[in-house]
């Protein structure tokens, strides 16, 4: 199965290829682009991206009126994000509760992406184990109450503990001890706390580790990984963490499971802006099992079948 004219679209105007993209527009259905922009949360950065390279007026007026309404809700919801966000950060900062912002929120100083672009749902912090009960119990003495998925943290060992609420905030936040749903060796919830950069009233990971979070996350906890799949969001997010970084990447190497497996995938559907600032090796035996699975379509489902029943009977022989 190869690229769609509309992902391979969305994949150039994320990285601002505007001569392609432009060639593109003819060929792109306008609903099945907005059936994947949907899916993918980037619906306000396809408003955005547009206009950035002036692109708006090769599309209907009702299109356009459409997304850019999406972009402004989010543009608004996110302003007041960085209101409640610096809320929470002053409760602990008070309290002396170490605390790292992670995934969406911890772009909260890249402010043109955090308000033209990214869409988030919760605010997740980063916190070491012996100060969760504490941090999740100051948050409740200022208001914040659990929410009703309480039964959805099916025991102590989840990464996060149950979302807490507040009345009148548009975000829940999840207190985190770890990152991901299964521990790796490539990174640790102290190091990130540890090595964190304290920036005016909140602190955020450091470069580095803010990219290995967010392709953890999805390698991991969304089971990109498993699925063969990437996310355009997760790769939208590496992008803008490397801006203005790439000398420290290079340096650095990335071959290590779960992240070469997503930067060779990134590069061979031609994210080449993102893989070409990264010192990484092309895992090629994952790329051979990707073409494998994605030639047909009926492959491809068996194999999710197939994966979907062996982590039942992994689970089931745990308990």
């Amino acid at each position: 199965m190869s690229n769609s004219n509309e992902l391979n679209f969305l994949i150039h105007l994320i990285q601002d290829n505007k001569r392609i993209v432009l060639n593109l527009i003819p060929k792109i259905d306008l609903k099945k682009l907005i059936k994947i922009t949907s899916k993918e949360l980037l619906i306000p950065t396809l408003f955005f991206k547009l206009k950035k390279l002036k692109l708006l007026r090769y599309f209907p007026s009702d299109f356009i009126e459409y997304i850019q309404k999406i972009h402004q809700i989010n543009y608004n919801r996110n302003l007041k994000l960085i209101e409640e966000v610096k809320y929470i950060s002053k409760i602990f900062n008070r309290e002396k509760i170490e605390f790292v912002l992670i995934k969406g929120s911890s772009f909260i100083f890249d402010e043109e992406y955090i308000l033209n672009e990214r869409m988030i749902g919760d605010i997740d912090i980063l916190i070491k184990k012996d100060k969760l009960q504490k941090a999740q119990q100051k948050l409740k003495d200022f208001g914040f109450t659990n929410s009703a998925d309480l039964k959805k943290i099916r025991s102590s060992e989840h990464r996060h503990l149950p979302r807490l609420i507040k009345k009148n905030n548009l975000f829940a936040v999840e207190i985190h001890s770890r990152c991901f749903s299964k521990e790796n060796k490539i990174i640790s919830s102290e190091i990130i706390i540890d090595k964190k950069i304290i920036k005016k009233w909140t602190s955020i990971p450091n470069r580095l580790h803010q990219l290995l979070i967010n392709i953890l996350s999805f390698q991991i906890n969304d089971r990109g990984r498993l699925k063969f799949k990437v996310s355009l969001r997760s790769i939208s997010d590496s992008l803008i963490i490397m801006e203005g970084e790439q000398k420290t990447f290079k340096l650095v190497n990335l071959n290590k499971t779960y992240v070469n497996e997503y930067l060779s995938l990134s590069e061979y559907l031609g994210f080449n802006k993102l893989t070409k600032r990264i010192n990484f090796k092309r895992n090629i035996p994952y790329l051979i099992i990707y073409k494998i699975l994605n030639s047909n379509l009926h492959i491809y489902l068996a194999y999710l079948f197939l994966v979907k029943w062996l982590g039942i009977i992994i689970y089931m022989f745990k308990k």
